[in-house]
């Protein structure tokens, strides 16, 4: 009996175990690899991702047990990830010195696209600018990078008297300094709470814009544990996404367990101020750019940091981590192109030598020919360009006139929504007839930039008030940040890359917020636009700058036209040497970007508008052959208050000159009048007619620009159809006041 007992529990024992042990492994943990992270400063919301991917199981997920090590005063906290008692390191943007010093430290992802770094004053101290601190006394620590190099690029660092950092904010409030460095995140919370009213001076606001926060490691990390630090990298951005999307959540968690001393309030304004500096909603968690890379270290090389000659390539591809690199298969390449260039050149030497001498002469006749077919045909389709730009926009640009004059009235709100709707169809119109004739105007290399020296914040500040409109008709918010700097570019064609952009971003963006602004760089200046519309998914985004390419392509859908916008901004781009830039997210937004040349600072005259409005009380001539044009014309001088008199020709004005019983105040001529017309040649006879130099605008859709140089010699402003009414209008007070100054 008890040896069948025992010979049951044996055949049990063998039976159940194999299955105990295939199932095992999927419910008992692995052993997860021990990983220390060393933080730069005390706990507080400014690593609320490195607790989250710690309490939400990411670190673990990943198969690693993660400890977060506080920073202690004296302890160099870079020391400690270079000598190798921890894995990881949070760090500034002052880790690129460590590489530049021979440290094997390499940058694994960006946290905070921006500095947090700022210069604090107070309000009522009359600081209102970065150059009221001229003369006074700042508190400043030495490797403050970022504000130094912002006072140097405003002129302000050798004015200044610089004392040691206190890091006590009474000395700001007891008047001892006037400005100290501060962070964004933490001392304005303590003013705006005790009810002190303080300004904060970013650096980006001068061109120097360093990254915030970045996870570093070494190479020797990298090398001997590739898929750790892979592993890290990927759990802390997911911990980081999860913060910023949590934050209450967060800020109990950290005032409970890592933070109790600081109060919630003051970790919310924190997490605020984070998302500011993040911008995840435009930039991806971890991105990072060799070229901002390389603005640091040419601030650092300025302030003395860095040698003026140090290489900045040399070292920049070993500085920043890639996630997924990718095989080199160069010596295959080279080995396979160097074998099929000796076949090549071999059969190429005997085809050369046995049909050469044969084919020789054909070719250059039939080089000739095609030659002059080519120049025939250009030809053609210049004048064809002229003839269409002139006729086929000219009615819809009359359109356009007619209903700008119709919106000058109060209408019954029937009415108005059937203009609202007109005007739209006429932009659309107008749009795809424009889009066209760029097309093959660049085909046909007519458009020739005239580059000169200008202030881009008209240009930004023109822009701005034109899409104002159109953005509160979406219910969005359309914000602009200008710049004092001048560039060096084509100003018409400048504008319709950034007119295309902004009309993308309209079109496309149906909630949120659009942006067009300027960054600074070393020698160039790179004009945004922001929006927060679908986004375009990676693989697109090479896409869409081909001709005819939408990506909205569903019949219902509400945004409409031939997809030329963007091919167009990419050929004139390249026709003015202007890199372009797509950043995009989806389900995010996105961001165009063009880069422009610095150019020459002009006498400030130039640099500033100063037209004050004025009613109307003008006689104007107006000639143009097209009559619905002409008649548009007139229509909307005469709501803006003007008399008018209208002429088809040259021909036609002559024979009913007597109908004029006095000079004209101003002249609006089409240029292209007829056969051998042309409104530059009757502004001229018609100010001698009246012996007076009349002040005269010169209207037209010609893009060829072949009337600038007799235009500008005639003292002719030159405005491009189509045009608006508040375009109209300030360009007839810009030519009165002009023609009340003293000769």
């Amino acid at each position: 009996m008890e040896w069948r007992l025992a010979r049951y529990v044996t055949l049990l024992f063998f039976c159940v175990i194999p299955w105990s042990i295939w199932a095992a492994p999927a419910n008992l943990p692995t052993k997860l690899d021990p990983v220390r992270v060393q933080l730069k400063w005390v706990h507080q919301f400014q690593f609320a991702g490195y607790y989250a991917a710690l309490e939400k199981g990411f670190y673990r997920e990943a198969g690693l047990d993660v400890s977060l090590v506080e920073a202690q005063p004296g302890l160099n906290t870079e020391d400690q990830v270079l000598s190798g008692a921890v894995d990881f390191g949070v760090g500034s943007s002052s880790i690129l010195l460590l590489r530049a010093q021979g440290k094997p430290v390499v940058v694994l992802a960006v946290i905070f696209q921006h500095s947090p770094s700022i210069l604090l004053a107070l309000r009522d101290t009359g600081i209102d600018t970065i150059h009221d601190l001229i003369g006074k006394t700042i508190m400043i620590e030495p490797n403050a990078a970022a504000n130094l190099g912002y006072l140097r690029a405003e002129g302000v660092l050798d004015k200044i008297r610089i004392v040691r950092q206190s890091f006590d904010l009474n000395d700001l409030i007891s008047g001892k300094v006037a400005a100290l460095s501060s962070f964004s995140t933490n001392e304005p919370y303590t003013l705006k709470k005790a009810g002190i009213p303080y300004r904060e001076f970013f650096p980006r606001d001068g061109g120097v814009d360093f990254y915030g926060d970045n996870l570093y490691t070494t190479e020797q990390q990298i090398v001997e544990h590739p898929e750790r630090v892979k592993a890290f990298r990927q759990a802390t951005l997911r911990g980081w996404s999860y913060a910023m999307a949590h934050v209450d959540e967060m800020v109990d968690l950290i005032h409970a367990k890592y933070a109790p001393g600081r109060a919630p309030d003051a970790l919310r304004f924190e997490a605020q101020e984070l998302g500011k500096v993040m911008e995840r909603d435009l930039i991806e968690v971890g991105y990072m750019n060799a070229g901002r890379w390389r603005h640091i270290a040419e601030v650092y090389a300025r302030l003395g940091m860095l040698p003026e000659n140090f290489h900045k390539e040399e070292f920049l591809e070993e500085f920043l981590y890639e996630p997924n690199p990718h095989k080199d298969y160069t010596w295959l390449l080279w080995g396979f192109a160097i074998t099929a260039g000796a076949v090549a050149v071999a059969l190429a030497v005997i085809v050369y030598i046995t049909r050469m001498n044969n084919k020789l002469l054909v070719q250059m006749t039939e080089t000739q020919r095609m030659k002059e077919m080519a120049e025939r045909a250009n030809e053609e389709k210049q004048r064809f360009i002229a003839t269409a730009s002139h006729d086929l926009r000219q009615p819809v640009y009359a359109l356009n006139l007619f209903v700008d004059a119709l919106s000058q009235y109060e209408l019954p709100k029937m009415t108005t929504q059937i203009v609202g709707g007109m005007r739209q169809l006429v932009g659309s119109m107008s749009e795809l007839l424009d889009g066209l004739m760029d097309v093959s105007m660049l085909d046909a290399h007519i458009l020739q930039p005239k580059r000169e020296n200008f202030p881009i914040a008209e240009l930004i500040a023109r822009l701005h008030e034109e899409f104002l409109p159109m953005a509160h008709n979406k219910g969005l918010r359309f914000e602009h940040v200008t710049s004092s700097a001048v560039v060096y570019s084509d100003p018409l064609l400048l504008e319709r890359i950034l007119r295309n952009f902004l009309t993308n971003a309209m079109k496309y963006c149906e909630s949120g917020r659009i942006l067009i602004g300027c960054r600074r760089r070393s020698a160039s200046l790179c004009i945004e636009v922001h929006d927060t519309g679908p986004g375009i998914p990676t693989d697109r985004q090479k896409e869409i700058f081909r001709e005819f390419t939408r990506l909205n392509n569903r019949s219902d859908a509400p945004v409409t036209g031939m997809g030329l916008g963007l091919a167009i901004v990419k050929r004139l781009a390249t026709t003015l040497d202007h890199p372009l830039e797509l950043r995009s997210l989806p389900g995010t937004g996105s961001v165009f970007s063009v880069e422009v040349r610095l150019g020459e600072k002009l006498p400030v005259h130039k640099c500033l508008e100063d037209i004050q409005l004025a009613p109307l009380n003008l006689f104007v001539v107006v000639i143009d052959d097209e009559a619905s044009f002409r008649a548009g014309l007139q229509t909307i001088l005469t709501v803006l208050g003007c008399e008018t008199w209208g002429a088809s020709s040259w021909e036609d004005c002559v024979t009913r000159l007597n109908e004029i019983s006095k000079p004209p105040n101003i002249i609006i001529s089409d240029y292209h009048l007829g056969p051998g017309e042309n409104g530059l040649v009757a502004i001229l006879r018609l100010r001698a007619i009246f012996n007076a130099l009349i002040p005269a605008i010169l209207v037209t859709c010609d893009m060829t620009r072949a009337y600038e140089t007799e235009a500008e010699a005639l003292g002719v402003s030159v405005l491009l159809k189509p045009l608006s009414a508040r375009e109209l209008h300030k360009m007839l007070i810009s030519k009165i006041e002009k023609n009340k100054e003293p000769a």
